[in-house]
């Protein structure tokens, strides 16, 4: 029984604890004598993370906690000493002088209804192209051109222009130097049936001798064929049809060349094979020998 009442009265002996946080002294039992705060406020406090800075006006320290500043580094302890820190200003539209941030420097009105006040004034300017004086609304507008007109022909380049001969309908027009030069409309362009520029060179003569153009037969088309001498022209390419592999083995239309290639002798052979004579030409040497060849087709002719 006296065993029973001695353990009794060691389970009530209580410690006395200083918390870390108040400094006030508590009781508690010696099982929870690791505590350290006296109260469920002062744990709360405890765990709360904050940062010490000092004010950059007044020099005054102070604590910023990290979940209202992310950690980022405070200047000003007071909303009072932050609107210290301001600049002073004077309105352009109203001359009213007011406050702005440091951020805020480039602030050159007191409202925003200063501030469409003054862009309502128009601004006088100089046109780039022609040299007559417009008027804009707003000062920030960056207009250089009086007109659209204007716009057009101040933004075209000095650019070098050259003659081309049209694929499809044989007729000479000027382009750029950075245009390829191969229609000379966009109606040509659509209407293009596969026919080039240096086979039309040929167009008129061959058509005088008995030609004609873009012949079919079972297997395809020849450029110029005649069906009476039963002779056969071809303009080929000299990229399209293979000339010279090294300008085509490496691009990505290699394999529609190799292709052209076999077609162009599986061509070959079938009309020879059918009484018809063919005659080749690369589009180079027409265009630097095109009398040259009419003269040859037209021996072609005499002969059969």
């Amino acid at each position: 029984m006296l065993c029973k009442a001695g353990s009794m009265r060691r389970k009530t002996e209580r410690v006395k604890i200083i918390c870390q946080i108040c400094g006030k002294e508590f009781e508690d039992i010696p099982s929870n004598y690791d505590r350290k705060f006296c109260s469920w406020g002062c744990k709360v406090t405890a765990q709360i993370k904050s940062f010490e800075y000092v004010c950059v006006v007044c020099g005054k320290p102070f604590k910023i906690f990290e979940r209202y500043n992310n950690g980022n580094g405070a200047k000003f302890c007071s909303q009072k000493c932050r609107s210290s820190q301001k600049i002073k200003k004077i309105c352009k539209q109203c001359n009213k002088l007011f406050m702005v941030k440091p951020s805020q420097s480039s602030q050159n009105f007191c409202s925003r209804k200063c501030q469409v006040e003054n862009g309502n004034v128009k601004r006088k300017r100089v046109c780039k192209y022609c040299g007559n004086v417009f008027m804009v609304d707003f000062p920030n507008d960056k207009h250089v051109f009086c007109s659209m007109v204007c716009t057009g022909k101040g933004r075209i380049k000095n650019e070098i222009h050259k003659i081309s001969i049209c694929t499809t309908c044989g007729k000479e027009f000027a382009h750029t130097v950075y245009d390829v030069g191969r229609y000379c409309s966009k109606k040509c362009y659509l209407s293009n049936n596969g026919v080039s520029g240096v086979e039309l060179m040929l167009k008129d003569s061959l058509i005088n001798l008995g030609f004609e153009h873009q012949l079919k037969y079972k297997i395809g088309h020849m450029d110029y064929g005649n069906e009476e001498k039963k002779i056969a022209v071809f303009v080929d390419g000299r990229f399209w049809h293979g000339k010279n592999d090294g300008e085509w083995e490496h691009t990505k239309m290699a394999p529609s060349i190799k292709r052209a290639k076999v077609r162009d002798v599986e061509q070959t052979a079938y009309l020879e094979s059918c009484g018809w004579t063919v005659l080749r030409y690369w589009d180079d040497y027409v265009r630097a020998n095109t009398d040259e060849c009419l003269s040859d087709i037209l021996k072609v002719v005499h002969d059969r």
